[in-house]
């Protein structure tokens, strides 16, 4: 078994959470609420000398917007130290993406953790101002200082 897989299970049994894992894709799959109306969908995309983590949100965007959204989505990510926000052109589903090289080593247990954790924490502590600017009840300019001002 890929050591990646080995770490990434163990770390979803540490913290009790349920997950569904596809061998033959080689991806877990969990789900977090982040309040009592949204969750997130969790993926993790195992490679043999990477992995991938991704939060989804439960908003989905109108394909109308796709355009105004992509610009929105690009100011965040020309900001962002370490992974983006990605629009699904396909699905209309927007998600925070992380990526972690495990070339030549096994990941420990803490940057596993991380791996899973800064894309949630992004998405639930970012997810007021997005869905804002997505139902229109925000502009861009605002949900951009509500986001800047919580990565400040």
């Amino acid at each position: 078994m890929n050591e990646i897989v080995t770490k990434v299970k163990e770390f979803f049994d540490t913290q009790k959470w349920h997950y569904d894992y596809f061998e033959e894709d080689c991806v877990f799959q969990s789900g977090v609420q982040i309040d009592e109306t949204s969750g997130l969908m969790v993926h993790a995309i195992i490679g043999e000398a990477a992995f991938t983590v991704t939060a989804a949100s439960d908003v989905e965007v109108n394909p109308e917007n796709y355009v105004e959204v992509a610009a929105f989505l690009n100011e965040i990510n020309a900001r962002l130290l370490l992974g983006c926000l990605v629009l699904d052109s396909e699905t209309g589903v927007l998600f925070f993406r992380v990526g972690q090289n495990c070339i030549d080593q096994a990941p420990t247990a803490k940057v596993v953790e991380d791996a899973f954790m800064y894309p949630i924490s992004f998405m639930d502590e970012n997810y007021a101002a997005i869905a804002g600017f997505l139902s229109g009840s925000l502009s861009a300019g605002e949900a951009l200082e509500q986001v800047f001002a919580q990565e400040a």
